[in-house]
């Protein structure tokens, strides 16, 4: 038998016996009762809904106010081409 395959025997029983340990812990982990809701309870999706909603309201009333602010002419965007620094 050439001495590649020898050394790599031992290595291969040393992963396959890894495996075997850990079959069981993971068995145990995916066949275990599932965990109980948390105490706080099912949270209100509609209070978070009309959260989201009242907060997309002030954005956009950000985002009218900046808008007009372009329009009036009042405050200007300026773009300058950065320069190459290799």
């Amino acid at each position: 038998m050439p001495k590649e395959i020898a050394t790599n025997g031992w290595k291969w029983s040393l992963v396959i016996l890894g495996l075997a340990a850990m079959a069981p812990l993971y068995l145990r982990n995916t066949t275990a009762a599932p965990q109980p809701a948390l105490a706080g309870g099912i949270p209100d999706s509609g209070a978070q809904f009309q959260a989201l909603v009242d907060e997309l309201k002030i954005t956009n009333q950000k985002l009218d106010s900046l808008q007009k602010l372009l329009e009036s002419g009042k405050l200007q965007v300026q773009a300058t081409v950065a320069k190459d620094t290799k």
